[in-house]
């Protein structure tokens, strides 16, 4: 409360761009992953779905993309916005 950010957060966690950590805390002076980035925009744009997108097998680290991650990640590579090089 009383931060200069703190609207902004109620107001993304309130249209589900940004949840927070798993615990609902958030970070707002924290750095922000490539992960977490890629997710906000995604859930920004409405949280678009694929189906059968095998995208992330390009990635030599897909196996290290959070769960939460893969939906924005393959959304993300499918509409280039990310590159698996």
């Amino acid at each position: 409360e009383g931060a200069e950010y703190a609207e902004a957060i109620r107001w993304a966690a309130s249209e589900r761009i940004a949840g927070g950590y798993g615990d609902g805390t958030f970070g707002p002076e924290d750095a922000v992953s490539l992960e977490q980035m890629v997710t906000i925009f995604w859930h920004y744009m409405g949280s678009p779905m694929l189906m059968d997108y095998p995208g992330l097998t390009e990635f030599d680290d897909a196996g290290e993309i959070s769960h939460f991650a893969q939906p924005a990640f393959a959304w993300a590579h499918q509409n280039g916005f990310i590159s698996a090089q």
